[in-house]
């Protein structure tokens, strides 16, 4: 979920929260830096949304770290189930706000292309949107490896 990122102004590796919860699956992860320090799962369908503050206590205390120590959180924006990304916003943006912190989105799409072979260079990742249907997006790798979105998330027909 993050990517190891640092603070631009110190240098410093930086705690973040990473909460993803637009499949039927809820994951927090706890990272410091590139470092992953606890990251947990669980089937989030049809359950409350204490499942995920939950969650998150749990994914913190694995990690030995507290609320205050987080420099950040993520969020996957979807797209995905409206329900599960409710529940991820709100919680989310109740606890930056709560400790006044920022909030980085992260397309769902975009995760998934992102981690696809570098030599794959136009990549359509796939999700269910049930009914028959799926969500999409078209994404390219420039000559430096560097993903790029080439169009929308679109939900599709195949």
């Amino acid at each position: 979920m993050a990517r190891g990122t640092k603070d631009a102004n110190s240098g410093k590796k930086m705690k973040l929260l990473g909460v993803e919860t637009s499949s039927p699956t809820f994951s927090v992860a706890v990272s410091d830096g590139p470092k992953i320090l606890a990251y947990l799962q669980v089937d989030g369908q049809g359950r409350p949304s204490s499942l995920l503050t939950d969650l998150i206590e749990q994914a913190l205390r694995e990690a030995g770290v507290a609320l205050p120590e987080l420099n950040g959180l993520a969020i996957s924006i979807g797209p995905g189930s409206f329900t599960g990304l409710r529940i991820g916003v709100m919680t989310v943006k109740t606890l930056a706000w709560v400790l006044k912190r920022p909030i980085l989105p992260v397309s769902s799409l975009e995760v998934i292309a992102q981690n696809m072979p570098p030599d794959a260079p136009n990549i359509y990742p796939f999700l269910d949107a049930r009914r028959g249907n799926v969500y999409t997006a078209r994404f390219r790798r420039n000559g430096e490896n560097v993903l790029g979105r080439v169009s929308p998330d679109e939900l599709l027909r195949p």
